[in-house]
């Protein structure tokens, strides 16, 4: 575990993060090799990403292989000056990960769509159609692979949700739903280069801590609010899981936007847990990056490294690095209340509260609560947000996934100012903190 702790310093290095450590490190860019873009290869018949995004765009129908969409991507991961600028990234069809630095691959764990119709007496029927796509950006390194456990680990993280909702008088066609699909999956991909590119060149110092969120709590099945609950497949975990990566990385979102805000140069943030964990692509993907050949021999994983969990040092050369510390989020509270109601519409809220605490692990004992030097009610940050949405009188909808996901950006942006408050005050009593 710690030498996968120095890889993964000394690559964010590498990369601009600068996770920082106790010694003078090579800072010059490294090339990043770009690997495709990828889904998870859908039953037969297909689904809605396949039907709607990935065959309009590649115009194609029948069998997919789950890379359908790398040309696609590539052409605009080219067009983006801004990340091509914070990062160095090499194109071509070479298979090998370590010719070319470290691989960057893009993920879309989730693309579908949701309709809602609208009726009132004396009026023309509507329709609500709530298109929902998520990307996920991976930097991932085959070291582990070179040691014959093939391991691909994902070092750099970031996965972006995109909404689009269409009011229409007739529900939309097959070609309605491709421009949609393809409208908002560009948006998104923009996005997320943006994202990645503000993040990746933002200069550091030498960090004084490093934070990782790691967990997203959701209430279990029975004691879920129904607005979330419709969300998920309750049949499957996977889809709870999913639901949870999307919440943290978007938590994880508001608190970097914050720290450079705030301009804390001195507090490392690491990647969330990535969503490759949950893809059906990886052996794709691995025999891109390491070659059908070593396939086979052993489980290839696909994951941000559990940072924090053991012992939480990052150490370089045998020397103290940074101090590093896990965050977890929890739903607290999800409801919607009525506003205001009349004869024909009714104005609703979707509210919702989180709450965060921040630890320091501890193997084999308890783990740490911190900041220290905080009372124990000052240790959680708190926050609530929430999405106003109007409704026909007299008609119950569920809450659509473009207003739960407006809430819970409107809390996580809320609990983000109370979340770096406490980093601030840990990297700032470091001692009190150990």
């Amino acid at each position: 575990m710690r030498w996968t702790l120095v890889r993964l310093l000394i690559l964010c290095v590498c990369l601009q993060v600068e996770q920082a450590s106790a010694q003078s490190i090579d800072e010059q860019p490294q090339k990043l090799f770009y690997a495709g873009a990828y889904f998870d290869i859908p039953p037969q018949g297909g689904n809605d990403a396949t039907n709607y995004l990935i065959a309009p765009l590649v115009r194609k129908s029948g069998v997919f292989v789950g890379d359908e969409l790398s040309s696609f991507v590539e052409d605009f991961l080219r067009g983006n000056a801004d990340l091509n600028k914070a990062v160095a990234i090499a194109y071509g069809r070479d298979a090998a990960i370590g010719k070319n630095g470290n691989a960057l691959a893009i993920y879309i764990p989730r693309a579908q769509h949701d309709v809602v119709r609208f009726s009132a007496p004396g009026a023309p029927d509507e329709y609500l159609t709530i298109v929902s796509i998520s990307v996920a950006l991976d930097v991932f390194t085959d070291k582990a692979a070179e040691k014959n456990q093939l391991q691909l680990e994902s070092l750099y993280s970031r996965l972006l949700v995109g909404e689009q909702a269409v009011k229409t008088t007739v529900p939309l066609d097959a070609n309605g739903l491709a421009a949609a699909y393809t409208s908002l999956f560009t948006q998104t991909l923009g996005d997320l280069f943006n994202d990645a590119a503000a993040d990746l060149g933002w200069k550091r110092e030498r960090a004084n801590a490093a934070f990782q969120l790691k967990d997203f709590i959701l209430p279990p099945p029975d004691k879920l609010a129904p607005e979330v609950a419709q969300l998920i497949d309750s049949s499957s975990e996977v889809e709870r899981t999913k639901l949870s990566l999307e919440f943290v990385h978007l938590v994880n979102k508001a608190v970097s936007d914050e720290l450079r805000a705030k301009g804390y140069r001195d507090i490392a943030l690491l990647s969330p847990p990535t969503a490759w964990a949950q893809s059906n692509v990886g052996e794709l993907l691995a025999n891109r990056l390491v070659g059908g050949s070593r396939l086979g021999h052993a489980p290839i994983r696909f994951y941000v490294d559990p940072t924090l969990e053991q012992g939480g040092d990052l150490r370089v050369g045998g020397s103290m690095g940074v101090l590093g510390y896990t965050v977890r989020t929890a739903l607290a509270r999800a409801d919607t209340k009525v506003l205001a109601e009349s004869k024909l519409q009714r104005a609703s809220r979707f509210g919702v509260q989180l709450l965060a605490r921040i630890y320091r692990p501890q193997p084999g004992k308890s783990p740490k609560w911190v900041p220290a030097t905080l009372p124990e009610e000052a240790r959680t940050a708190k926050s609530v947000g929430g999405a106003d949405f109007e409704d026909v009188a007299g008609m119950t909808r569920g809450t659509t996934r473009d207003v739960a996901m407006a809430a819970m950006r409107s809390a996580a942006k809320d609990l983000a100012p109370h979340l770096a408050d406490l980093m601030r005050n840990i990297a700032d009593n470091r001692i009190d903190n150990r």
